[in-house]
């Protein structure tokens, strides 16, 4: 800490990152699903218009609910299950804008399809759940190695 500011490790900077590009990717690929892989130039207009609205909704979701300050090294079922209910929370919230915005405005780019909207949430879950857990999985290898050189140091 320097001053009043925190400086954060580089590691939570990567993290951040890492869960805003996982759920970019979500919000891209369900798009491209949505489209089958022809997405046309207004929908694309409404792509480029939503997607950061969307991550930011999402993460702030994330972020409200705690699931950043989570180390990803020991990341449990009950932090899964809050990942769930995170991104279920802000489903509802872009449904709800998504329900609620065409009476408001005539402006075509604010209504993202509601297929896309299912999908995006589904890959978000997927992927911000599979990083963790592959983060767990490497760190057990890395502690598996360790204990396997420390029992061969032992013997020798």
């Amino acid at each position: 800490m320097y001053g009043r500011f925190r400086v954060w490790p580089l590691r939570r900077w990567l993290q951040i990152a890492f869960d805003l590009a996982v759920l970019s990717t979500a919000f891209w690929l369900a798009f491209l699903f949505r489209f089958e892989f022809t997405i046309p130039r207004s929908a694309m207009q409404i792509l480029l218009v939503t997607w950061p609205v969307v991550v930011a909704i999402q993460y702030t979701t994330l972020t409200v609910l705690g699931v950043p300050r989570v180390s990803w090294r020991y990341v449990t079922m009950g932090d899964t299950i809050r990942v769930g209910i995170a991104i279920a929370i802000a489903g509802s919230a872009l449904l709800a804008l998504r329900l609620v915005l065409p009476h408001l405005t005539a402006a075509a780019v604010v209504i993202i399809p509601i297929g896309v909207l299912a999908m995006d949430g589904v890959l978000a879950f997927v992927g911000l759940v599979g990083e963790r857990a592959a983060w767990r999985l490497r760190g057990e290898e890395v502690e598996r190695k360790e204990k396997l050189k420390s029992k061969w140091a032992q013997l020798e």
